[in-house]
């Protein structure tokens, strides 16, 4: 229960970070040819969600925002695309209750960004039902989204 409350503390700061470093972040947020983007998956096993279904939701909310997927496998000369990650802990088995937290982000690999830039969306929490999960899953990657829409609303 600790580490849940630690966690929560840090994904406020972390969202907090996001608001103060808008104005960089929505430079490292635009690109060229923003109608296309990479995105990788991963996760949901022990919430009893398929990496299929996380990389559905990603497709749909891009398709959404009329920008087209392109998933599964980060080329290496590809460097910038999006990551997403649901990670679970059972909590209890009868009934089955799992601690989930979640995090999506903006991956980029260039000299002038080395690292993935550290604003994430995230979620913490504890659920008996996988559906409520990927529903928070969508959440944040619909807000990761529609900022990378905002900064790029001139490309587009």
């Amino acid at each position: 229960m600790t580490r849940l409350i630690v966690g929560l503390l840090i994904s406020l700061l972390f969202e907090n970070a996001a608001v103060a470093e808008s104005n960089s972040y929505q430079k490292f947020l635009e690109k060229d040819s923003p109608n296309e983007l990479y995105f990788l998956a991963q996760g949901g096993m022990q919430c009893m969600i398929q990496r299929s279904q996380l990389n559905e939701v990603v497709r749909e909310e891009l398709l959404k925002h009329k920008i087209r997927p392109v998933r599964d496998v980060i080329p290496p000369e590809q460097k910038f695309y999006l990551f997403a990650l649901l990670e679970c802990a059972v909590q209890s088995i009868d009934p089955v209750v799992f601690a989930y937290r979640l995090g999506v982000r903006f991956n980029s690999i260039s000299s002038v960004t080395p690292e993935a830039f550290h604003v994430e969306y995230t979620d913490l929490g504890v659920s008996r039902d996988p559906d409520f999960v990927i529903e928070q899953f969508r959440k944040r990657v619909n807000e990761a989204i529609l900022d990378y829409v905002e900064a790029n609303l001139a490309n587009f």
